[in-house]
């Protein structure tokens, strides 16, 4: 238990600092159990359960490991109840976080799982061959957070207190402030208390890619998935996002919220609130329930995306061979297979990528199934 900041591992750099977790091909780092705070409620100490960072470089990850590199769980603080990180103009740190699981942390007030303040970047993704974080055998690599809470006691959590992620820049210009990349990773089961599961502030920027959003929770007035008040563009593309419980799946403030190539599947709520100016960016690739919001056309879709037991379309989807690689390509998918594959039998509507976090490699025919048994 730390009085101030940092539970687990406090550093305080001047921006060529960095923290390095050393691979280990049978062991994996662990931050766990770990309190910041000395019990009175702050929003000024008691930043960071597992880990605080202050122009600190952070870099986690090995090219042949097969379990989770980095395990930051069941840590608590006043905000960032896994991890908090801030850094200065001149410096922008950045945390590279590669196969690690930030789960069942809890913040007071924001953050539940990370909280990224000012000028700081985060990179989160995983870059091997694997799927879901534990297979039947051994845990294969993945990216994860889950089951992170946000109370929000102090009541000051503009938009929400983020039980996943919560950024802020105090008088950052447009993207000029804090900044996450959050690739191949299973966002599920965390719980929000103030109207956002993740929040993108003022001045921040938000980039999710061929990733999982499911089982996550919000309270509060108008309840969301993502609320982006950055004043930019934030961007949920090529992701699966199904059965959240919120009011709406997103928020914008003034900018777009770009949905391109996702499957948006919870039917009965809204997908959009939109302020002055925002609008929702899809470009032709879209899979979502019926809505009033979308207007169904070529490569638009308004039906069930008949996905599997591991949430990858099935043979006769409507979410197989839908996008091009127009604009900007999409990565490779969340089990780190290429896009682009091109199903047999399967018309290409603008081009052969898949709809969601998965490109489904597997189908033998268009109107059957594919090799899994569970297709």
């Amino acid at each position: 238990m730390a009085g101030r900041d940092g539970g687990g591992i406090a550093a305080l750099g001047n921006g060529d600092t960095e923290i390095r977790f050393l691979d280990n091909p049978a062991l994996f780092s662990r931050i766990t159990n770990n309190v910041a705070g000395d019990g009175g409620f702050s929003t000024t100490s008691g930043r960071g359960g597992g880990l605080y960072l202050s122009a600190t470089r952070v870099t986690s990850g090995s090219v042949d490991q097969r379990i989770p590199r980095l395990a930051i769980s069941n840590n608590r603080a006043n905000l960032g109840g896994g991890l908090y990180a801030e850094g200065p103009q001149n410096a922008r740190p950045l945390v590279f976080l590669d196969s690690t699981t930030i789960n069942s942390n809890t913040a007071l007030d924001r953050g539940g799982g990370i909280y990224l303040n000012d000028y700081v970047s985060l990179e989160m993704t995983h870059g091997q061959a694997g799927g879901y974080c534990f297979g039947v055998l051994f845990p294969v690599p993945c990216s994860q957070l889950s089951g992170n809470t946000a109370l929000d006691q102090g009541g000051t959590a503009t938009g929400g207190a983020g039980a996943t992620l919560y950024m802020v820049s105090a008088g950052a210009g447009p993207a000029g402030g804090a900044a996450a990349r959050i690739h191949r990773t299973f966002i599920e089961n965390n719980d929000d208390a103030a109207g956002a599961v993740i929040h993108s502030g003022n001045g921040c920027w938000l980039d999710i890619e061929a990733s999982l959003l499911r089982n996550n929770s919000s309270s509060g007035a108008t309840p969301v998935l993502v609320r982006n008040e950055s004043g930019a563009a934030a961007n949920v593309r090529f992701s699966t996002i199904l059965s959240n419980s919120v009011q709406r799946m997103f928020h914008s403030s003034s900018d777009q919220v770009n949905v391109r190539g996702s499957i948006l599947w919870d039917p009965g709520k809204e997908l959009v609130w939109l302020g002055s100016g925002a609008y929702l960016m899809h470009e032709g690739c879209l899979l979502s329930h019926p809505n009033a919001q979308v207007v169904p056309g070529p490569g638009v879709y308004t039906a069930n995306p008949r996905l599997d037991g591991t949430l990858r379309p099935r043979g006769g989807s409507p979410a197989l061979d839908v996008c091009d690689n127009g604009g900007l390509p999409p990565i490779p998918d969340l089990a780190m297979n290429p896009r682009n594959h091109d199903v047999p039998g399967a018309p290409d509507v603008h081009g052969a990528n898949d709809l969601g976090m998965y490109e489904n490699r597997d189908i033998v025919f268009y109107d059957g199934f594919g090799t899994r048994p569970y297709n």
